[in-house]
Formats: C-alpha cells, structure tokens, sequence
C-alpha cells in the first residue's frame, strides 16, 4: 500500500485523488476526458497499473525509452501499459484495502 500511495520511485500516487501527485488520465473507454472533454475523468479510488519497463504503447515508445525501470509511466490516456484501470489491478486493492482496515 506504502508503494502504490506514494512511497515509490515516481513519489506519485497511483491511486485517482488520492496524495499530492496523483493520475488523472488513466486509460479507459468509459473515463475518456482527456480526448473528449464531455466524458468525464475516472473516478476517485481506481488504480493505475503502475510503471512498466516494456514500451508496448506509443506513448511509451516515444516518451519513456531509456527510463530507470520503476519510473517508467506516463499519466496518459494512450499509454495502456502502465496506465491502465482493470479489474485485475483493481479487486486486489480492495482486498488489501479491506484486510489492512481489518488488522486494525
């Protein structure tokens, strides 16, 4: 949780509003407003996927060549492979979430 809420190499969250830098232009169909201004951005709690050291979109290919492996995102609609919301990123960030508020 430390990692993905800000302790990390970028010192960004990538959790949506949560710290003081966090993404807003995650890739998604349903929270597009970064290409079209009447959808609106994705919602606060969804996580990123994070950074990912193999360029497989063109975001990456053209802006994070040569990037120390842990700084490798872009907070950008087209870049899919670190920035992506799913469900398999997500489901397990509310078990963690869960569990650690349990332990309590």
């Amino acid at each position: 949780m430390d990692y993905i809420l800000g302790r990390n190499a970028m010192a960004m969250s990538y959790i949506t509003g949560y710290g003081a830098r966090s993404p807003e232009n995650q890739h998604s169909r349903w929270y597009a407003h970064q290409v079209d201004p009447t959808l609106p951005n994705p919602p606060v709690g969804s996580l990123a996927g994070g950074p990912n050291s193999t360029p497989v979109d063109a975001i990456a290919k053209q802006r994070l060549q040569g990037c120390a492996p842990q700084t490798c995102y872009a907070d950008d609609i087209e870049a899919y492979g670190s920035n992506e919301i799913t469900i398999n990123w997500n489901a397990p960030l509310v078990y963690v979430a869960s569990f650690l508020a349990d332990a309590r």
